[in-house]
């Protein structure tokens, strides 16, 4: 059940952090959105003007730790499962403050998605924190 686990975290910490990675850069580099194909008429109810501040947020809070997080617990160095707790939250914060910035940024299977995929790295990580306790 362990290893399960641990491929289900590197699996899902992965392709969250490539495809944060990715969304974020390309943000940056065109802060219009236009590359992901976003409209900056939903940042008008925003203190934004464009993306590249929250290219740079979901860059750094989400793409790189989660691809960090994901090495980390293919090395299975120590607290790799609250890292993973910590950024199953994090993630889950990310798309709550998205909500709360601008609710045309989310469909709602991307958010239902969202939600799942930080409510699983959440508990696959109290799940890891329990067997390593256990010592299984």
């Amino acid at each position: 059940m362990k290893n399960f686990l641990l491929l289900l975290a590197v699996a899902l910490l992965s392709v969250l952090g490539l495809l944060a990675f990715l969304a974020g850069a390309s943000l940056m580099i065109s802060p219009s959105g236009s590359g992901l194909g976003l409209s900056s008429d939903w940042l008008s109810a925003t203190p934004f003007n464009d993306y590249q501040v929250l290219g740079a947020v979901l860059l750094f809070t989400v793409g790189l730790p989660s691809l960090l997080i994901a090495a980390y617990t293919v090395q299975k160095k120590k607290y790799y499962p609250t890292f993973i707790l910590i950024q199953g939250v994090v993630f889950i914060l990310w798309i709550v403050i998205q909500m709360m910035i601008s609710s045309q940024l989310l469909n709602a299977l991307v958010l239902g998605t969202s939600f799942a995929v930080g409510g699983i790295l959440v508990i696959i990580s109290i799940l890891l924190i329990r067997l390593n306790r256990l010592r299984l």
